[in-house]
């Protein structure tokens, strides 16, 4: 279980401001918010995540059966977790997403809202990802974030239930 914060820095000057993450909305910001990537742990077999975060990737963790994000971070890749039981990521703002060859997952609900900004700049990327692939046991997939240019949901060989309700605009 971890939870971070954002860092303040009174004597930050604007220059080192302007760079980092969040460092166009946050007086006092003076650094970029962590990558984090859980990847080869063998005994690991939950994830709980609050705060900000850069990008967060799982990857290779045959027993992690659960993932739960509340935070706010750019991008979310999950792969070749296959005792990956349980996704939440309700309350939760990032942009792209990856989830790819997560063998015991049944059911997927991606209620997350999409961040096209999250940088802080002025302007927001002009597109996200959104790839749910090779989950050989995926029955239910749910997606009510928006804002996808690339859309691909393939090679899940099980996938019967699709609900894309809250989705709004995506591309191809």
């Amino acid at each position: 279980s971890l939870d971070v914060d954002k860092i303040s820095d009174a004597d930050a000057t604007a220059t080192v401001k302007a760079v980092a993450a969040y460092g166009a909305a946050v007086t006092g910001y003076s650094g970029t918010t962590p990558a984090l990537e859980f990847s080869s742990m063998t005994n690991l077999t939950s994830v709980s995540l609050t705060g900000f975060f850069r990008d967060l990737t799982f990857t290779g963790l045959p027993n992690l059966t659960s993932i739960d994000i509340d935070a706010t971070f750019e991008d979310l890749k999950v792969y070749n977790s296959d005792g990956l039981t349980s996704v939440d990521v309700t309350g939760s703002e990032f942009g792209n997403v990856w989830v790819e060859g997560n063998d015991a997952l049944t059911a997927l609900d991606l209620d997350h809202t999409s961040d096209t900004n999250f940088y802080g700049t002025t302007a927001d990327r002009t597109y996200l990802t959104y790839k749910v692939t090779d989950n050989d046991e995926l029955l239910s997939l749910t997606t009510s974030s928006d804002k996808y240019m690339t859309f691909n949901v393939t090679s899940n060989a099980k996938l019967a239930t699709v609900n894309f309700t809250g989705v709004a605009t995506f591309g191809t």
